[in-house]
């Protein structure tokens, strides 16, 4: 079976939320898969973490992009006092792997989309402006602050 262009970008997404598990894991501690297209990729005690796989580099786009299904679910699960873990949004580029901690005050919806895969798939979407991202090598945390 030939796969189509969305088909390819979907599996090399699953592909690396395979490759970089481990990767997160050195910061994160241990984390657990969530179901198939849920709107996080991975989670533990502490966190919930989703990764975006984009075919550009840093810099190219004056923000990166998610849909709004995954912020909506970050608005609503930290707006419940009970939630206390931290959610991060990873992208994995051609040059590197980026993150943004979730912060209420730092994302705006806007268009945005793309339609090289055959379909226009442009519609509204999360943008995070790159003055809110960081590098994944900047990303630290003190002795003891993820509570195992």
């Amino acid at each position: 079976m030939v796969m189509n262009k969305k088909q390819l970008d979907i599996s090399h997404g699953l592909k690396m939320e395979e490759i970089l598990k481990p990767i997160f894991e050195n910061k994160f501690g241990s984390l657990n898969y969530t179901r198939h297209f849920d709107n996080f990729d991975y989670e533990n005690d502490n966190v919930m973490i989703e990764l975006k796989t984009r075919n550009c580099k840093w810099g190219q786009y004056p923000s990166l992009i998610f849909s709004t299904a995954k912020i909506d679910k970050a608005v609503k699960l930290s707006q419940d006092p009970n939630f206390k873990k931290e959610i991060y949004f990873f992208w994995k580029l051609n040059d590197g792997l980026f993150y943004w901690k979730y912060d209420p005050d730092e994302w705006a919806i806007n268009s945005g989309g793309r339609n090289d895969r055959g379909i226009n798939e442009w519609q509204d979407v999360v943008h995070i402006d790159n003055q809110f991202i960081k590098n994944y090598n900047d990303l630290e945390f003190p002795e003891g602050y993820w509570k195992n």
